[in-house]
């Protein structure tokens, strides 16, 4: 049994709602685990958490309500209300239906639980209001699992709303009732849970905002599933996680020295915003780049040089805007041929002609490249080029600049993040880091990574500047793009919630979570 947190040491997959099914069917119908023995599992494995929950609730009582369905999570839930009342838990259990509808394992944990000497409540929509429901410490969720397509009706959608009126903590049995498995565009209403006990490995909308809300803390049980259909290579998605990140991280040896340490070009800054050209330089160094040369107009140099007492400055020719210049094109390519890797973006500004410089620039740089910002706003309508590239390239925009980008509507994006980072990375041959509340990363070979590390006070300004800095540095020290990608943004995520722990959300600054990244490295390593 596995606890979901920012410390996690386990690797986890991510499973789809077929996915599950497969697992399950395997399971079951070709090694020869019965249903029943799942069910067991699963249904102890939930009360040792509510145990454990009440517990640590000051005040909580041993009263608790139980809401079945008539399918295998109502069975979960039999099982649930059979150990409870055997620990000696005060329990009232409610079936959204009739016996006579239940059928399998679910029947046969109904008619132990009876044999238990239990009573089942059937409720329907003629006499759910003649119920006190409430009168409890907690609630168990097992009315549906994994699978559920479309809005909640009826009964069920009366009793998940009556539950989340009541304001008592509640457990969910695999999913929040209501909840949809691969993504995140909740129909209805779902159960908002307290804690959810998801069965062998967590599912996509349980990781992804919005629908991550209705989660809370989200347990992972071994409930019997083999090794090695968990950990498959067919599973294509994945958690980010401290074990992912160690395993990843490139290492660094006794006798190094600063010209084998990964050397970063940065192109950026315009007058007004030398301070994301900045945080990507300095984030670079504090990620363990041996040097850092910037690209930048002339009229911003002094500044630059006064801000970045270690990165080597390159002033170049600069637009009557103070932003980069056509003209400086060669002079740039110069610069970054020395470099292991190129950071084009922060603060770049969208001026026509710079914005036709980075195109030129992308066409012509061969070293692993990280586009951010201003470097992303000169793709729209370029986007083709990418595919004609053979450098590794990572691409890292927020969902506004992801609308731009694919071309899809921003609640497309916001509903199916996986889909369409998957699906842009692998037709334009890149690396996607798709930034949200929970960053959604996407490698060319259909490869994704969901990100565990971060918090909402991450959302400020020049946050995506650090980020930039820290995944360009991975890139030179020769960690291939999705990797990179994947460590960078947990390393992000992590200094973010480091920085929160100091400063508090609301008072976060991007150069807070740049200072932490060296922290958020120590975690990984010793």
């Amino acid at each position: 049994m596995s606890r979901y947190s920012d410390d996690l040491e386990k690797s986890f997959k991510v499973l789809t709602s077929d996915e599950m099914k497969e697992i399950d069917r395997i399971t079951i119908h070709e090694l020869g685990i019965q249903g029943a023995v799942l069910m067991e599992n699963a249904g102890v494995g939930c009360v040792e958490e509510l145990e454990k929950y009440a517990r640590r609730s000051a005040g909580c009582g041993r009263r608790v309500e139980i809401f079945c369905g008539i399918g295998n999570n109502g069975g979960d839930g039999f099982v649930i209300g059979r150990h409870l009342a055997n620990r000696g838990w005060n329990i009232s259990l409610y079936l959204l239906g009739k016996k006579k509808q239940l059928k399998g394992d679910a029947l046969l944990n109904a008619n132990a639980f009876l044999n238990f000497g239990n009573k089942i409540i059937s409720i329907s929509g003629d006499n759910f209001a003649d119920y006190d429901i409430g009168e409890c410490d907690l609630i168990v969720d097992a009315i549906f699992g994994n699978g559920i397509r479309g809005a909640i009706r009826g009964l069920a959608l009366k009793v998940i709303e009556r539950i989340n009126d009541l304001n008592i903590p509640v457990l969910s049995v695999d999913f929040p009732s209501g909840l949809p498995t691969d993504n995140t565009l909740l129909e209805g209403v779902a159960i908002n849970a307290s804690i959810t006990c998801t069965m062998g490995l967590p599912k996509i909308s349980q990781l992804l905002y919005p629908t991550k809300k209705h989660v809370g803390e989200l347990v992972v049980l071994d409930i019997g599933f083999p090794a090695t259909l968990l950990e498959s290579e067919d599973l294509k998605v994945q958690m980010i996680t401290k074990q992912i990140v160690q395993r990843n991280f490139p290492e660094r040896e006794e006798d190094v020295h600063k010209g084998n340490c990964g050397s970063v070009g940065v192109i950026a800054g315009a007058r007004g915003m030398t301070g994301a050209a900045a945080l990507s330089c300095h984030s670079s160094f504090l990620t363990g780049a041996g040097y850092v040369k910037l690209a930048c107009p002339s009229g911003i140099n002094d500044v630059m040089e006064k801000k970045l007492t270690e990165t080597i400055t390159y002033p170049m020719q600069e637009t009557d805007e103070i932003s980069l210049s056509l003209k400086a094109c060669d002079r740039i390519l110069d610069m970054v041929g020395e470099v292991d890797a190129v950071t084009i973006g922060p603060g770049l500004s969208r001026v026509p002609e710079t914005q036709k410089l980075v195109i030129k620039l992308i066409e012509n740089i061969e070293s692993p490249m990280v586009m951010d910002a201003d470097g992303l706003f000169a793709l729209q309508g370029n986007v083709s080029i990418l595919g004609k590239k053979k450098n590794e390239i990572v691409l890292t925009p927020h969902i506004g600049e992801m609308v731009h980008l694919s071309g899809r509507k921003k609640e497309e994006i916001i509903a199916d993040p996986v889909g369409t980072a998957r699906e842009f990375a692998i037709r334009y041959k890149v690396c996607l880091v798709l930034k949200s509340a929970s960053t959604v990363i996407a490698s060319s070979d259909g490869r994704v990574a969901i990100n565990t590390t971060g918090n909402d006070g991450m959302a400020t300004a020049g946050s995506g500047d650090v980020l930039s800095g820290v995944i360009s540095t991975l890139l030179a020290q020769g960690v291939k793009a999705f990797e990179a990608a994947y460590i960078g943004v947990w390393l992000h995520g992590m200094a973010g919630d480091l920085a929160n722990i100091k400063y508090g959300k609301r008072a976060l600054l991007a150069s807070d979570i740049m200072g932490f990244v060296p922290d958020a490295i120590r975690k990984i390593v010793l």
